[in-house]
């Protein structure tokens, strides 16, 4: 099941998980906030891309990201969602 999830709320926890690293975090985050709620799993893709792009996952080439840091992100996210 692919769940709806407020795009304000996702926004937090990835505030929570990534702004002190990634200052312009949050003006990733303004851009999706366009639209009050998303799909998770589209959230996730967003996210991981902007991540790629800043090397969080090796380089920030063409490489595909691992299954693994796709798990790994999704579960980070939808642990610290359920806890607000």
């Amino acid at each position: 099941m692919d769940p709806m999830i407020s795009v304000k709320r996702f926004g937090i926890v990835g505030g929570c998980l990534y702004l002190e690293k990634y200052p312009d975090f949050i003006e990733f985050l303004l851009k999706l906030s366009t639209v009050e709620t998303m799909k998770f799993s589209d959230l996730i893709i967003h996210v991981a891309n902007w991540l790629k792009s800043k090397g969080e996952f090796g380089s920030p080439s063409i490489e595909l990201i691992s299954d693994q840091d796709w798990s790994d992100l999704m579960v980070k996210f939808a642990l610290e969602l359920n806890k607000l």
